[in-house]
């Protein structure tokens, strides 16, 4: 019974849990997760209340939300320290002793922001276009791109215009880009009319706040010289090079003057400290946000009067509500469902309960077109930038002109004094205010440093390192960073010598390209072979000329092309060794002359020029840079994501190397089959004499034996009968009439006579040279029982 209990109540719990796990998977799968930042200000239950009034609103206008009302919405604010603090980017400004800190702040919001953009825990993403767009650059930070790993935010984002819209969802948004609008923010002054002198008369300035702190620094630029327009030198000029420290001096008495000359206590005053003290009527003034309005209505009963900027300039900030490409939900109900959390109608509901500033204007336009672009870095070019320039300052023009339609304030639920900055508002788009041309920083980059140059300033009234940092935001210094650089200069001294010397060895080869020990190794070839080295050396010093990605694109390709110069000449030659000894026929040379290599050479690279082009189209490069790691600025190509010219060139080396092996062990085994041969001829013989070099002149020896010593002289007389002279002594006549030769064994001091034995072949007159020299070999003194043995061993 107890073991059935046991059974039953597994069973029981295992069911709960699959159903728990169940339903938990099925509710997971209809709630939408949307990160935010957190607001500097807030109550303890605004993010409780957002979720729930959203969610109730949609739930109340089904019609109007028919996407929205199937899943609910859940707000979550992006925490700091969730993730890991350590940046690596630091300990690599430090290792190379940069002059300049980044902002581990905004470093860790950054790589957390990248972090949940490549997973799937958020499906959406609020982000303002500070971050979304700073990225956006004619020349790519190499060192925030390798260490953070990222090539463009927009990467990990859905884009919009991958799926077919009604236009009229689209009414109220961009319909270019892959963001709708959420919401935008602006500066503004508050102050309370009703309170005395005796209240500290500074502002409120929440300047620990770094966003705060580069905002206040541009505004009061734009307030001093104006926003600038297009390609303005002389305006930038002024941040580094056209009296700087005036600019500098001139912000850091205005800080000391709205601070009452406690510049370090603003420098670590919090937003929400700022914020409480005017609300505790602790000081008269505060600078904040315009969506403030909502929490100064709530905490002060108190009249608020509301006074724009200086010259009513300030930075704008738009929000941006994104898709995460990494969303495990369908991504066609999460575009439907964006348009519909940017409509007209959820921005009034916004706006009404939470004082968000609406993006737009009337039923049909956008008030502020927040247009900005991302070039294809492969096709950016000035005229491109300049177009771009224009484009935005017409879309902030059409903001400023036609901001007399906002008169609606029941359309708007905002205070007509908001209304009334919005109207006149010159908006400073903080990514383009430091663009100076094509070469400047990004504001991702910018945003890293500026805030700890600019406390420098402020606190120390040192104005060197911000001037060195503007100078290397908005400057490339390549030759300045090569006069810095005492190994570059000898490096660049040592292959200016190895060009010399190789330019007067190809002197030396032409004008003695006749002489024999030259013309077999083909001079011309050869002096090619030397410039393509010579070429191939000097090349990467011409990286300085490089100022667009076309003059890139042709770099990759010319050195493709110079390598060839190396490479082709020793094939051709490989090829003509090959042919003339592989030919059984007789060689023509003029087939095989340097003019006609020459112009087979000059064929090839033209036909390679284009084909590497083509295919060099094909491929992504890069304009890079280390940015603000180094004093100076400077650039190169990077071509790593050239896969499409890297497989051709290494099919194409693969090519060429095989065939050159392929020639040479062609020759090589002519060679080796040529060697055997010979060894097989006489290679014997001669290792023979080397091993008995006593026996060089022995003549006795049956090795020194002369084959043509066997064979008669006078064939005809032997034809005829007649036998040639013979020798006077050691022959006698046998009974034949034919002459024996007699031999002497001396050894034994006993005369021995072959008659009838050798009468076959001493009376044979075919045999007379061999008889002759036998007898050769009879009369050499003491060596007549070696003829004689000899003689015994020819007989057996």
């Amino acid at each position: 019974m107890g073991f059935f209990s046991k059974v039953l109540n597994i069973t029981f719990l295992s069911t709960f849990i699959f159903y728990s796990l169940k339903i938990n998977a099925k509710e997971n799968s209809n709630v939408v997760n949307i990160l935010m930042n957190k607001p500097e200000i807030e109550d303890n239950e605004y993010l409780d209340l957002y979720n729930s009034l959203i969610n109730d609103y949609i739930i109340n206008q089904k019609d109007i939300f028919p996407n929205l009302s199937k899943y609910k919405l859940k707000f979550s604010y992006f925490q700091l320290n969730t993730y890991d603090d350590k940046l690596s980017i630091i300990d690599k400004y430090q290792l190379l002793n940069s002059p300049y800190s980044i902002d581990k702040d905004y470093g860790l919001y950054l790589k957390g922001i990248l972090s949940e953009l490549k997973n799937s825990t958020y499906d959406m993403l609020i982000l303002d276009d500070q971050l979304l767009y700073s990225d956006v650059s004619y020349i790519n930070n190499y060192i925030i791109e390798t260490e953070y790993n990222f090539r463009s935010l927009e990467d990990y984002l859905s884009r919009f215009d991958n799926f077919k819209l009604d236009s009229s969802m689209l009414q109220h948004h961009n319909q270019q880009f892959i963001n709708n609008d959420y919401t935008k923010e602006t500066g503004i002054l508050t102050s309370s009319p009703n309170r005395n002198n005796t209240i500290d008369s500074s502002i409120g300035l929440a300047l620990s706040n770094n966003n705060v702190l580069i905002n206040h620094f541009v505004e009061f630029v734009g307030s001093q010289y104006g926003i600038p327009e297009g390609k303005d030198p002389g305006y930038y000029n002024k941040f580094f090079t056209n009296n700087p420290e005036n600019l500098y001096e001139t912000f850091r008495n205005k800080v000391l003057a709205e601070t009452d000359s406690n510049i370090n206590k603003t420098l670590s005053t919090t937003v929400e400290e700022e914020f409480l003290s005017f609300i505790r009527k602790e000081k008269n003034s505060f600078k904040g946000k315009a969506s403030y309005y909502y929490y100064l209505q709530k905490n002060i009963k108190d009249p608020i009067v509301m006074s724009p900027l200086p010259k009513d300039i300030s930075v704008l900030t738009t929000k941006y509500l994104t898709i995460n490409k990494k969303s495990k939900k369908e991504i066609g109900d999460l575009v439907l469902m964006a348009i519909e959390l940017t409509s007209k109608e959820m921005q009034l509901f916004r706006a009404k309960e939470f004082g968000c500033i609406p993006t737009n204007r009337n039923n049909k336009n956008v008030y502020f077109n927040a247009t900005t672009t991302t070039n294809n870095n492969n096709n950016n070019n000035d005229n491109e930038n300049d177009n771009n320039d224009n484009n935005d300052n017409d879309n902030n023009n059409n903001f400023i002109n036609n901001n007399n339609n906002f008169n609606d304030n029941n359309t708007f639920m905002m205070n007509t004094e908001l209304l009334d900055i919005m109207k006149t508002l010159k908006p400073i788009d903080i990514k383009k205010f430091f663009y100076k041309d094509e070469f400047s920083a990004n504001y991702m980059e910018i945003r890293l440093i500026l805030p700890s140059v600019l406390r420098k300033s402020l606190e120390e009234n040192n104005h060197t390192l911000i001037i060195y940092a503007f100078n290397n935001f908005m400057e490339i210094k390549e030759n300045t960073f090569y006069l810095k650089n005492p190994p570059l200069l000898f490096s660049i001294f040592i292959v200016f010598t190895m060009t010399v010397i190789l330019s007067l060895v190809m002197v030396k080869i032409y004008c003695n390209r006749r002489h024999p020990v030259l013309i077999p190794i083909s001079p011309t070839l050869t002096n090619l072979v030397i410039l393509g080295i010579i070429l191939n050396i000097a090349f990467p010093c011409f990286n300085v000329v490089i100022k667009d990605y076309f003059l890139c694109r042709m770099y990759l390709v010319l050195k493709f092309l110079i390598q060839n110069l190396i490479f082709l000449p020793i094939l051709t030659m490989a090829f003509r060794i090959f042919y003339i000894f592989n030919n059984s026929r007789v060689v023509d040379g003029r087939k095989l002359n340097d003019k006609r290599l020459l112009i087979f050479i000059a064929i090839v690279v033209i036909i390679l020029f284009f084909f590497t082009l083509i295919i060099s189209l094909t491929d992504q490069l890069y304009l890079k840079t280390t940015g603000t790691l180094l004093e100076d600025r400077i650039y190169w190509c990077n071509f790593d994501d050239c896969n499409n010219y890297s497989i051709f060139t290494n099919v194409y080396y693969g090519i060429i190397v095989s065939n050159f092996f392929a020639f040479l062990m062609a020759f090589g085994s002519y060679m080796i089959g040529s060697l055997c041969s010979v060894y097989i001829l006489v290679g014997s013989k001669l290792l023979y004499i080397r091993k008995h070099p006593d026996q060089d002149n022995d003549t006795n020896n049956i090795n020194n034996l002369n084959i043509a010593d066997f064979v008669p002289s006078n064939i005809e007389e032997l034809k005829k009968g007649k036998s040639p002279k013979s020798s006077k002594e050691g022959h006698r006549s046998n009974k034949h009439g034919s002459k024996v030769r007699l031999f002497s064994q001396t050894a034994t001091n006993t005369t021995t006579t072959y008659t009838s034995d050798i009468d076959s072949i001493t009376d044979n007159p075919n045999n007379y040279f061999f008889n002759q020299t036998l007898e050769k070999m009879s009369h050499n003194d003491g060596q007549s029982s070696s003829a004689t043995d000899f003689y015994q061993y020819s007989r057996f």
